[in-house]
């Protein structure tokens, strides 16, 4: 499993202040092995990895020149939008270009994002930076040392987190439970709340919400909903109020959907106005 994408054309405007910016590689590099899988995402040019495992990450930058002398640039390795690894300091002492190069070697779950960055100590703001465009200047590099090349399809894939407190408001927030009870392939992250799917399927959802006391008008409710790519997508069954009475909400239901490699699926509760304020 392995991918190699680079820089189609030159990325102008490229202005750290002591600071990281981001290299947007854009173009997959077919001539080079290309992206075995199709997990890079030209679109938001990152690296979207589907199986956990072993992963050797290379980066490389090449700037058409220096604009602050004598002072720090460097490639970086971001994950989760985080980052993760800074490559070898240059400093130029001339306003030449120069190659900035940067390797990791990391555990990788599915569902992280893989992004090359510029760091630059000094202030290039009034006077910008350029990356070369080129599949030999500005690419980067994944490839999978360990686990899985493919999932097979009859192989079992779940998981089962759990939260022992999440707040329900009146607006549909994503439920992110930090407890794993099981992660046959490290597919849910506790940061988001948000799975990956590692394969094209049909998949099974299923949810619970066990809520504490809480009043409403008749007819309030209290609602599951999945959502897939950020969009509500199924209904679990929900709990309306029949009474006026302090009650104890609980929610359970399963929904099938079908989903692709790469589709990220959660979960988001909400309540009526009219039920009151309570911890699920």
């Amino acid at each position: 499993m392995a991918c190699r994408a680079f820089r189609n054309t030159n990325q102008t405007g490229v202005n750290p202040n002591n600071s990281s910016v981001k290299i947007n590689i854009d173009t997959i590099d077919t001539a080079k092995g290309g992206d075995t899988i199709g997990a890079f995402d030209t679109a938001n040019n990152r690296y979207v990895v589907r199986v956990p495992g072993w992963y050797m990450i290379n980066g490389s930058i090449v700037l058409a020149g220096a604009n602050v002398l004598a002072t720090a640039y460097g490639a970086a390795i971001f994950i989760n939008g985080s980052a993760t690894v800074y490559g070898q300091t240059y400093y130029s002492a001339s306003a030449t270009g120069m190659r900035l190069t940067v390797q990791y070697f990391s555990y990788l779950k599915a569902g992280d994002y893989i992004e090359l960055f510029c760091f630059g100590a000094g202030n290039n703001s009034s006077s910008t930076l350029t990356a070369n465009a080129g599949t030999n200047n500005t690419f980067l590099e994944i490839v999978q040392q360990s686990g899985p090349a493919q999932i097979a399809a009859t192989e079992n894939i779940s998981c089962k987190y759990t939260s022992s407190t999440t707040t329900i408001g009146t607006s549909a927030t994503t439920v992110i439970m930090p407890t794993k009870v099981w992660d046959t392939h490290g597919i849910y992250n506790t940061s988001t709340g948000l799975a990956t799917v590692p394969i094209a399927g049909e998949w099974e959802i299923v949810a619970s919400l066990s809520c504490g006391s809480a009043t409403g008008a008749i007819a309030d409710s209290v609602t599951l909903t999945s959502i897939v790519n950020g969009t509500a997508s199924s209904s679990f069954n929900l709990f309306r109020f029949q009474t006026t009475s302090a009650l104890s909400p609980f929610v359970h239901g399963t929904v099938k959907v079908r989903l692709n490699a790469g589709d990220t699926v959660g979960i988001t509760s909400s309540r009526s106005a009219g039920v009151s304020s309570f911890l699920s």
